[in-house]
């Protein structure tokens, strides 16, 4: 009787376990002064312009506690528990959408997902992804920097005076619909690298990496070595 009992607490608290796991979220949380997103740990993240900035979340199988909500001055910061993003045995979905009233950066890693539902303006824009990211904008900016590697994935629409992209690891960034006047791109380690410069590129390719031009902009500086392409 008493190995029964056992057996039936055990039963019980593995029953429990596993329902708290199984759990799906659902939140609405306000913020303030959010200008910048950082998303990591596979969390799937679209972000849209709206007067009214708020952050939902939807989940499946993780608890609630394990989903981490930061706010560092102007940055989002999304990401999980460390005992959530290392067990790989359990299928989890993550998705935020979150609304802004302007974006000015993002910064996307560990297979998180950023989308962007609206077109985001800003004199100044940033934007890194690094260790199988993937991120897709619509921009209208004065000046855009990006930085990306270990095979993140990067694609951009829109307008930008001034672009200034390095690439690496293999990493892609696809901006050839982002019109933009000068363009300064580096692609290393196998990176690939595509834009359009509608007046001035200047590229730089190394071990495998490419740099292609979709634009009528002239190559004003071109330097390649180990593999490396500039066209």
């Amino acid at each position: 009787m008493k190995q029964l009992l056992i057996y039936i607490s055990a039963l019980g608290t593995l029953l429990l376990a596993q329902a708290a796991v199984a759990q799906d979220v659902k939140k609405t949380r306000t913020i303030s002064g959010i200008t910048r997103l950082r998303a990591s740990m596979g969390i799937e993240t679209v972000v849209r312009l709206g007067e009214t900035e708020s952050l939902h979340i939807e989940a499946r199988n993780i608890p609630e506690d394990k989903i981490l909500i930061e706010q560092d001055g102007d940055e989002l910061i999304l990401k999980l528990g460390l005992e959530a993003s290392l067990d790989k045995k359990v299928r989890r979905s993550v998705k935020a959408y979150l609304t802004v009233r302007q974006l000015r950066g993002v910064s996307a890693s560990a297979g998180a997902t950023v989308k962007g539902e609206s077109t985001f303006e800003a004199d100044r824009f940033e934007l890194s992804s690094k260790a199988g990211a993937t991120v897709a904008l619509a921009l209208n900016v004065r000046d855009l920097t990006v930085n990306t590697n270990s095979g993140a994935t990067i694609d951009l629409s829109g307008t930008a005076r001034s672009v200034s992209i390095s690439a690496g690891s293999g990493a892609s960034v696809n901006a050839g619909d982002l019109v933009a006047d000068v363009v300064d791109a580096d692609a290393g380690s196998g990176a690939s690298v595509r834009v359009n410069a509608q007046k001035e590129l200047f590229g730089k390719a190394s071990v495998g990496g490419s740099v292609s031009n979709k634009g009528p902009g002239r190559t004003v500086s071109k330097r390649t070595s180990l593999g490396g392409s500039v066209n």
